[in-house]
């Protein structure tokens, strides 16, 4: 990713959400970078900052609110 936050590239919408078209390196991504994913919301979003760090999807499964399907769901949108 070019400025090195390994943040996804993305338009934002009427809503205020960016919409996602890229990956995002889970491990340096800022909590509002994090919303950008499908379900993340702030209070998600918070919870994987201070989880930090992941070696590998399925870590972000001891985050309260992510499970086996959330995870399936996020994986192709993440690096680390």
């Amino acid at each position: 990713m070019a400025d090195g936050a390994g943040a996804a590239d993305g338009a934002d919408t009427d809503s205020g959400r960016r919409l996602l078209t890229g990956r995002i390196a889970v491990n340096r991504a800022s909590a509002a970078e994090l919303e950008a994913l499908p379900g993340v919301g702030p209070t998600l979003a918070a919870r994987i900052v201070e989880g930090r760090p992941y070696r590998r999807a399925e870590d972000l499964d001891r985050v309260k609110g992510v499970g086996a399907k959330m995870v399936e769901k996020l994986r192709p949108w993440l690096e680390f």
